[in-house]
């Protein structure tokens, strides 16, 4: 009986500190409990990937979109780490975007909204991992890769129906300085 006493105090003092370090049960509440995620945030999609998950949120309050990595440590999971994209009114819009690599497993990630009707589907890759899915206005497409791999090295491009580029996602070509504001998508030039 003086064993228990002792122990059952042990185990709710590691409990505590593993709650207060972010650990928790499933992936979705570690993404919940993460650091960074605005009280409003309302999650838009969630992407699964071996032991680990992306979550992605909308903030209305804070105008941004934030993607989540809930990370599986032992038993339980941890949200050690978050992106941002400001909200803006581009008609191609990343609304998600992380690449990341653990002693488990990598992954490389990017979603995108329109509002364009030009945009017909959208690129993403380097050969012979190149995706492409159909997008219409008003709608959502996401992109996922097994491996960890800069975004704009991958060369996301929007296309019209005819196959003609439209857009490219990255820098701006021959910029005078950089900002990250500028890492979106641009209008390809005639």
């Amino acid at each position: 009986m003086k064993r228990w006493l002792i122990v059952i105090p042990l185990l709710l003092i590691g409990a505590l500190f593993l709650y207060i370090n972010g650990y928790r049960l499933t992936p979705e509440n570690a993404a919940n409990s993460h650091s960074f995620l605005p009280k409003d945030a309302k999650l838009i999609e969630q992407v699964p990937i071996e032991s680990s998950t992306i979550f992605v949120y909308k903030s209305d309050k804070e105008k941004r979109y934030l993607t989540v990595l809930s990370e599986k440590t032992g038993f339980l999971y941890r949200s050690g780490t978050s992106t941002y994209t400001p909200i803006v009114s581009d008609t191609l819009q990343t609304v998600g975007i992380m690449s990341f690599w653990n002693d488990r497993e990598a992954a490389t990630y990017l979603s995108v909204l329109s509002t364009n009707d030009e945009v017909a589907y959208i690129e993403v890759g380097i050969e012979p991992d190149v995706i492409r899915r159909e997008i219409r206005a008003d709608e959502m497409v996401s992109f996922y890769f097994p491996f960890s791999h800069q975004i704009d090295f991958l060369h996301p491009t929007a296309y019209d129906k005819d196959g003609n580029a439209l857009y490219y996602y990255g820098y701006p070509k021959n910029p005078t300085t950089f900002s990250t504001d500028d890492f979106k998508w641009h209008r390809i030039d005639d």
